[in-house]
């Protein structure tokens, strides 16, 4: 079952970017149903939209969390206004590779922002996940994983954690790519925070070596794979290669945005390569510490610093036209011209 979804993620990888000839990736399923958008009951008077495509015969099927607030926009005949996620943009390439998979929506209760922004680690989100759970195992009556990326590994982990056996509800297996592995100030606890040691079930890792997203950074990701005590199997998929658009921690942007060093189109390019020796039974790529150093380092210097304890960087003309506004701590004391008003009306108050 692990090796299928291995596969999967090869071919939707090579959406990305052409596969070299080095890199054989299974042929696609020869018929694949058309998509299905489906509201299934979660809570009392809730529902949650799943977008639903499956081949004539699946050998497992899928949940796929998105990252960000987990804000889709699945309409009633199937499109999607964000559909810009690297699993929800290649859903065709699991279901064409024998992969059932369900895109789901915020539920009908979080139709609006934040979305599922400050909602992933909640009872709710549980409850709604098991009866998703339960629909798709109905539906497909195959084994049925979790899927995340980003802050939907945040979904798939902590809802893992809460249902940690197929028996209790849970999942048979969780599939965890560029996962949060750093907290911040402004949302959820990181997915390495989480009680791990609880999940009893299978664990696929896959993370790019260069992640440029300070909140997933790849030296953290031994610390991950060590949590994972409980589960009967696990596996870390180090990723290489690809090139470099957009922001860092979001989906792919706007060329104007390619000063940055690494991204998740540059992460999502990398899996073919890194996949390969599952598919011909080599062990997997070791860790090289030194160039994780090296790149946590770099990485350092791309993104923005979320903690509290760090003074707001304020441009220089900002002091001349605002004067109210106080210096940091760290700088010495300067004076400011008035923006507006007289000098005797400024030594008038200097006075007071």
């Amino acid at each position: 079952m692990l090796r299928a979804l291995v596969l999967a993620l090869a071919a939707a990888a090579c959406c990305a970017a052409p596969c070299g000839a080095q890199t054989p990736i299974p042929p696609p399923a020869p018929a694949v149903g058309a998509p299905r958008v489906i509201d299934v009951p979660t809570r009392p008077g809730v529902t949650e939209r799943v977008l639903f495509l499956a081949p004539a015969a699946p050998k497992a099927a899928a949940i796929l969390f998105a990252g960000g607030n987990g804000y889709v926009g699945i309409g009633s005949g199937g499109a999607l206004t964000n559909g810009g996620n690297f699993l929800v943009r290649t859903r065709a390439m699991f279901a064409e590779r024998g992969i059932a998979v369900a895109v789901v929506d915020p539920p009908s209760d979080r139709a609006r922002p934040p979305y599922l922004g400050d909602f992933r680690q909640s009872a709710q989100h549980v409850a709604d996940v098991r009866a998703l759970i339960a629909w798709l195992r109905a539906e497909a009556r195959v084994p049925v994983w979790l899927i995340g990326t980003s802050r939907g590994t945040q979904s798939a982990a902590y809802v893992a954690t809460q249902l940690p056996t197929a028996a209790a509800g849970g999942p048979d297996g969780v599939v965890l790519t560029s996962t949060i592995l750093v907290g911040s100030n402004w949302q959820d606890r990181p997915v390495t925070e989480m009680d791990l040691a609880r999940i009893a079930v299978p664990v696929l890792i896959v993370h790019h070596r260069d992640d440029g997203c300070a909140l997933c950074p790849f030296a953290d990701v031994p610390k991950l794979a060590r949590a994972l005590r409980a589960s009967p199997r696990t596996e870390t998929i180090p990723v290489d290669g690809g090139t470099s658009i957009g922001d860092p921690c979001q989906s792919v942007r706007a060329p104007r945005l390619q000063r940055h060093r690494t991204t998740r189109r540059r992460r999502d390019r990398g899996l073919d390569r890194a996949l390969t020796p599952f598919k011909t039974g080599a062990s997997p790529p070791a860790y090289d510490a030194q160039r994780s150093t090296r790149t946590q380092e770099t990485r350092r210097c791309n993104v923005p610093d979320f903690s509290p304890r760090s003074p707001p960087r304020r441009s220089r003309p900002l002091w001349s036209c605002h004067p109210a506004v106080p210096e940091p701590r760290t700088t010495s004391a300067r004076s400011c011209s008035p923006a507006s008003g007289s000098s005797r009306s400024s030594s008038r108050r200097a006075r007071r």
